[in-house]
């Protein structure tokens, strides 16, 4: 999760150049400077000249206001390496001549924004810039002093545009050191960055370089004293936004990576909150599809062969019983009369969307499949839920596309992601509909009446599996996904989808064969297949710290149910 800290500052940047007088300059100058007497410190052999430190220093001077920012990042084990970044900028100021012309429908370019005008409303020395689009917020302008221009500012503040960034990787031996004379090593200070322990404000900041170009060490406020003693703790305190994910995931690196770039306006990856959609398959990426099988396949089953106050139709029947033997001996599907999907349909004709959704819920409490101490309910894969609600937090709409049907998806997830991704946002496949009372009238022909009730009239209207997925995107988003995770040649479409509009797609791979009933064959060819057409892979072996809540094991040995 991304945690900056900001320090509104009045400052200038003075140089220390080596052997040199002090030189007190723009603040662009003085970096173009420093980094062309960095450069100028190494030998075409190789070696490195090391003399004493050179220094930035940030101080007050008059009437220059610009905002600094400092971000860090770091991976690793016992070789962490971290990187700070400082990011600089004042505040959006605008002619006078230029703001007093607007009318509807011009358009306000600032920083990544640009703002269509819907509506001007002026009232004294403030215009009210109403914008077209939805997301953004009403921008204030307010008049300057001396009348030659406007700042702006929005209900998060003034607007700052960026003058000026450095990302700069820390030494080894990088040192922050407190006013109080306290100090913290890079990971240390990580750990206050991340978890917002450390918050100054209007204080003078030091930064220090090697001659390599490292960040050697910072000097600024004094910590807190209790807020002190949490950074100094070991790095497994530090924050972690996927904690379920092993810490030496590469993809779980570069999704964070993803998202902090991102969502981070002072960014060139930067994509507005509106445009953040994230999809994810269901069955088999956010949740177990080896219980043995699908969990919508599993509610035909007990339906059809399991549920003594209904009897199936013959035919349907003796599929649904083919189909389970086979399930439970690892044996290929038997040949069906219609898609297991049509005759799901057919086994809840008649029966209303209430009864049908109470059903779904009753039988979720069965215990799963080949685990002890687990129902079909909690059937979540932990480490993909934490991710749905990483996304959410970082301002994504996240989406389920799901080949299941999607009335079932959503009793699935009430109570869990349902916090993250609401009813509205979980597309499916459908089952057809009906009115008590319509008889044989098409519905564009009938009018529901007081006394009607929706049922489910039967039968299997859309599955939304492959290309469907892309085309249910298209109606039901409206716009083509950032991000798309899934885990079979279903989900493949889609995220061909995504990457054709510049967005990514990971696929998960079921080669846990320990915590999971996976399938390392199927897993590998899988992979091959991702890497051919260029989707990254999540190893739910090497890659999950856990799969399912802590105490769900998987059986030893599975038989066949007792007649």
């Amino acid at each position: 999760m991304k945690k900056l800290i900001a320090l509104m500052l009045t400052l200038s940047l003075v140089l220390f150049p080596l052997g040199g007088a002090l030189a007190e300059t723009t603040l662009g100058d003085i970096l173009s400077g420093f980094l062309d007497l960095l450069s100028s410190v190494s030998t075409g052999s190789g070696k490195t000249v090391s003399p004493e430190p050179s220094a930035l220093l940030i101080q007050t001077v008059a009437d220059k206001t610009f905002s600094a920012r400092m971000n860090g990042y770091g991976w690793g084990g016992d070789e962490d390496s971290y990187s700070f970044s400082f990011k600089f900028c004042e505040p959006a100021l605008f002619s006078a001549e230029e703001i007093e012309a607007l009318n509807k429908g011009d358009n306000l370019e600032i920083g990544f924004e640009s703002y269509t005008v819907a509506d001007v409303m002026a009232e004294g020395d403030v215009i009210t810039i109403v914008p077209k689009q939805p997301w953004l917020k009403p921008l204030t302008l307010r008049k300057t002093a001396d009348g030659a221009g406007y700042t702006a500012e929005t209900g998060n503040g003034p607007l700052m545009l960026d003058v000026l960034s450095m990302d700069c990787g820390a030494s080894p031996d990088f040192m922050y050191r407190g006013a109080a004379g306290e100090t913290l090593t890079a990971k240390e200070l990580m750990n206050m960055l991340w978890s917002e322990a450390f918050d100054p404000a209007d204080e003078v900041l030091k930064i220090g370089f090697d001659c390599a170009g490292m960040l050697l060490w910072v000097e600024g406020p004094a910590i807190p004293e209790a807020d002190a003693a949490d950074a100094s703790g070991d790095s497994e305190g530090l924050y972690d936004p996927l904690s379920l994910w092993r810490q030496d995931s590469s993809v779980k690196a570069e999704l964070i990576a993803y998202v902090e770039a991102v969502t981070d306006d002072w960014s060139e990856d930067y994509i507005p909150p509106a445009d953040r959609i994230a999809v994810f398959d269901f069955d088999g990426t956010l949740y177990g599809e080896r219980f043995p099988t699908y969990f919508d396949v599993c509610l035909f089953l007990h339906r059809a062969l399991h549920d003594e106050s209904y009897t199936a139709e013959e035919d349907v029947r003796a599929y649904a019983e083919a189909l389970e033997t086979a399930l439970l001996n690892g044996q290929p599907e038997p040949d069906s009369p219609r898609s297991t999907a049509q005759m799901a349909a057919e086994t809840f004709r008649g029966v209303t969307m209430e009864a049908y959704r109470a059903y779904i819920r009753a039988f979720m409490d069965t215990p799963a499949w080949g685990f002890e101490n687990m129902t079909y309910g909690e059937g979540l894969f932990l480490p993909m839920a934490e991710l749905v609600q990483y996304l959410a937090g970082h301002d994504f709409k996240v989406f389920i596309s799901s080949g299941s049907e999607r009335a079932l998806v959503r009793e699935l997830i009430e109570g869990t992601l349902d916090e993250w991704i609401p009813s509205e946002r979980v597309i499916g496949s459908s089952f057809s509909l009906t009115a008590s009372g319509q008889g044989d009238k098409a519905g564009r022909s009938y009018t529901l009446q007081p006394e009607d009730e929706v049922l489910l009239e039967g039968n299997l209207t859309v599955k939304n599996q492959k290309a469907n997925k892309v085309f249910s995107i298209v109606d039901e988003i409206g716009k083509a996904p950032m991000l798309v995770f899934g885990n079979s040649s279903g989900d493949l479409a889609m995220a061909q989808y995504a990457v054709q509009h510049g967005g990514r797609a990971y696929m998960l791979l079921c080669d846990d064969i320990s915590r999971d009933w996976g399938d390392a064959e199927t897993a590998a060819s899988f992979a091959e297949t991702c890497a051919s057409c260029g989707y990254e892979t999540i190893s739910m072996r090497d890659d999950f710290v856990t799969i399912y809540r802590e105490d769900a094991v998987k059986t030893e040995e599975v038989l066949l149910p007792a007649e």
